[in-house]
Parts: structure tokens; C-alpha cells; sequence
């Protein structure tokens, strides 16, 4: 099975206090899989409580933080079944209207074959 990468990547930056916070994403082919990768870099607060693409939620797969110089916490969730095509919403629900910026970046996995799996996952955190 051959994995790519879908065309469209979209970045977003929540600058204000939203919660749940919201953007939309157009992939160019119809992925397999839909990955959003999220970065808070003011803290290494856990902001993100979950999210979801078009109404599907989506599988926290790791989060690290670096707390010893530059504060900052990362996240990678995944949607690897039931992914629904055309325009949809990424909807970050948010334990507090923080007002601190996060980051996020989707994309889309494309596959010949039916589906795609996760084999493993690692976090490394600090420095």
C-alpha cells in the first residue's frame, strides 16, 4: 500500500479567546486519513480537550511539552476511519478561553489501498 500526501495543507492561528475555535479545510482528493498537528508555543498548558473533523472525532496520538527555557506544548491527533469528504470544519474544543495563540496545521493521507493505520507513536519532551 502506497501512502501520500494530499495537495492542500491549511494553517490556522487562534490569536483570540474562541472556545471551541473553528476553520475549515478543502483537501484536494478524498484522504484516507486527515492529520492536525497543533502547537501552543506561549505555555506548556494542556489547552486542546479534543477535536474533531466534520463532526468525527478525532484520536489524540501524542502530545509533548517543553517547560525548562521555551515554554511550549505540541499535539498530533488523527481521523483514520469514517472521513468525510469535500469542505469540513476542524472544530477545537478548548479547556478554557485562554488567550494565548495556538497554531494548527491539517492535512490529508491519501491511499491506494483501503485504509490507513498507525504502526506506532513516540513522544519525546523537553528540550
Amino acid at each position: 500500500m502506497t501512502v501520500g500526501l494530499d495537495a492542500t495543507r491549511t494553517e490556522s492561528i487562534r490569536t483570540g479567546v474562541e472556545d471551541p475555535y473553528s476553520f475549515s479545510y478543502t483537501p484536494t482528493s478524498t484522504p484516507k486519513a486527515i492529520i492536525v498537528c497543533a502547537s501552543n508555543p506561549e505555555s506548556a498548558t494542556d489547552h486542546i480537550v479534543g477535536i474533531t473533523y466534520g463532526g468525527v472525532a478525532m484520536t489524540r496520538v501524542a502530545t509533548a511539552t517543553d517547560t525548562a527555557g521555551e515554554p511550549l506544548r505540541s499535539y498530533i491527533y488523527e481521523l483514520l476511519s469514517s472521513v468525510p469528504s469535500g469542505t469540513q470544519t476542524v472544530e477545537v474544543d478548548l479547556a478554557s478561553a485562554t488567550t494565548e495563540d495556538i497554531v494548527f496545521t491539517v492535512f490529508g493521507l491519501t491511499s491506494a489501498g483501503n485504509a490507513i493505520e498507525r504502526i506506532d507513536s513516540d513522544t519525546l519532551s523537553e528540550n
